[in-house]
């Protein structure tokens, strides 16, 4: 089990101060839970990471967070050229 030190004081000061934290959470209106899920910014983006991660777990290969953003570079790089190719095509036309 992991140790994550002196906690006793974490305790007597949450005992001490909860009430009058709930008191004040609940005057303000606020929810004491966590705030919604804003959605994602670039879906396709998303949507190709989530791909890769998916097939370097079946495949047993760890992905770590750099490697994560390293891949969603590469695929917005390649949206972003798509969309250039595109542009291109259109003003030769």
């Amino acid at each position: 089990m992991r140790n994550f030190g002196d906690s006793s004081r974490f305790v007597t000061k949450l005992k001490s101060e909860g009430p009058a934290l709930l008191e004040a959470a609940e005057k303000s209106g606020r929810s004491l839970q966590y705030k919604s899920f804003r959605g994602v910014k670039f879906p396709e983006i998303d949507e190709k990471v989530y791909l890769f991660v998916e097939l370097a777990r079946s495949a047993n290969i760890p992905v770590t967070e750099d490697i994560a953003k390293e891949r969603a570079l590469l695929v917005k790089a390649n949206i972003l050229h798509r969309e250039d190719l595109g542009n291109t095509q259109r003003t030769q036309n």
